[in-house]
This record gives C-alpha cells, structure tokens and sequence, in this order.
C-alpha cells in the first residue's frame, strides 16, 4: 500500500528543512519518484542555506490536510549556479493534522493584552489585514509574561494577573525573526505560588490563525522538540 506521504506530493509543494542548528529553512519540491524528493535550494531569512552531500536532515512535508515529518539523506547536489538536491526519504517520523495538538516546551517573552472590542470584528480585521496593529485596538496597557509550551492550536501563558476564563486577549511574541501577532481566548486559569508570589498560568486557544502563522508555529515546534530531545528536556 502507498505511504500515505507520496500520495500527498506536489510539484512546488512547501518543505521545511530542519537544520543542525535546530532552525528551518525553507525550499519547494521541483521534482519527485518514489522515495526521492528533487528541492530547490533552501532559503532561511532570504539567505540560501548549503545542505552537505551525505548528510541526513528532518524535513516537513506540508500536505493540505496534514504535515508529514520525513527523515532524509542527501544523496545528490547539482554543481550549476542553482543548486538542486535529491533527497531519499528513509522513513516517515511521523505526522499530524495541521490542527492537531503538538506542543513543545519553550521559554518565549510576549507582551499581550486583555481583549475589550468586540471579539468577531477584529478577527474580520485580522483575516483582511496582514499589518494590522491589535495593540492599538486595545483601550488599556500592554502587559509582560511568558509562554510555556506552544502548538499552532494554542499557548500555555504564565503572567502575574488574574483574566477570567472565557476572555479572550491579544498576544504578540518574537518566532524565527518574525512577530506575530495573535488572538486567544481563555480555557483554563490556574493559580500558581513562586517565590511567594501570586501568579497564574493561562490555557490559551488560538482564534482565526492564518494558515501562514500556522505553518511557521509547526516548523518551529518540530524543531524545538528535536532540541529538547537533545537535552532530555
């Protein structure tokens, strides 16, 4: 029976490629036959990434309902002034659906805020506005915390005041060089003692995430598990 990964393949299907350094760069599927995969050189922050002949990479496969995690080796580079590598898949690692629940433990600065618009229209202005600004939507002060753990379905937030379940609150965090800025609302709230301090830690559900914020959220969690794994975190 065909591994359901091949029956997802398109010609310029998106791949992310985990590099030795834990980040991703990105590349597309310019040709493929049964366990090889043709890319065009991969590029991470408009700077083109070298891949080592021999060497084995992670990849994410990008399907339309789901992401495939591909063990890969290098087994071919073209010398001409645009590289193209050939990729022989070894095994499928895994997969997901896009919205599935796949969390990685993290450490992430953010700043957000307690939602005090209506919810609905913000979110319309969020899917037709790539630039829009939330923070200024907002009638009330930008606040300081912390994520915890972090999947493309949502957050675990820890901060020091107290918002009622069922709120919803705007989050911006750095991800890759790149800010995003997102809508939550609210699951779960508990209380937390550090140090003798009151705090609470948040379970945050992401509302309206764009398919583009969705996809660098999954690259960078597949990454952040394979480092933890590293590190036995």
């Amino acid at each position: 029976m065909k591994e359901k990964w091949k029956s997802s393949i398109k010609i310029y299907q998106k791949v992310d490629i985990i590099l030795q350094d834990m980040t991703s760069s990105r590349s597309f599927i310019q040709d493929f036959e049964e366990d090889q995969l043709m890319i065009g050189p991969p590029v991470q922050n408009g700077i083109e990434r070298l891949l080592e002949k021999g060497a084995k990479y992670t990849i994410l496969l990008y399907g339309e309902e789901r992401v495939y995690t591909l063990e890969t080796e290098i087994v071919h580079r073209t010398q001409d002034d645009l590289p193209m590598y050939t990729l022989r898949v070894n095994r499928c690692l895994g997969e997901l659906q896009r919205r599935q629940h796949v969390r990685a433990i993290v450490n992430l600065p953010v700043h957000y805020v307690a939602m005090l618009n209506d919810v609905k229209e913000i979110e319309k202005q969020m899917v037709h506005s790539e630039s829009l600004d939330l923070f200024k939507l907002q009638d009330c002060d930008i606040c300081d915390g912390w994520i915890l753990n972090l999947s493309a379905s949502g957050v675990c937030l820890s901060i020091e005041e107290k918002i009622d379940a069922g709120q919803s609150v705007v989050l911006r965090f750095e991800l890759e060089d790149h800010t995003l800025t997102l809508i939550g609302d609210i699951c779960y709230r508990e209380l937390r003692m550090q140090s003798g301090k009151t705090g609470y830690t948040y379970g945050i559900s992401f509302s309206g995430l764009k398919p583009s914020f969705e996809d660098r959220i999954i690259r960078y969690v597949f990454a952040k598990i394979r480092q933890n794994r590293q590190y036995d975190l």
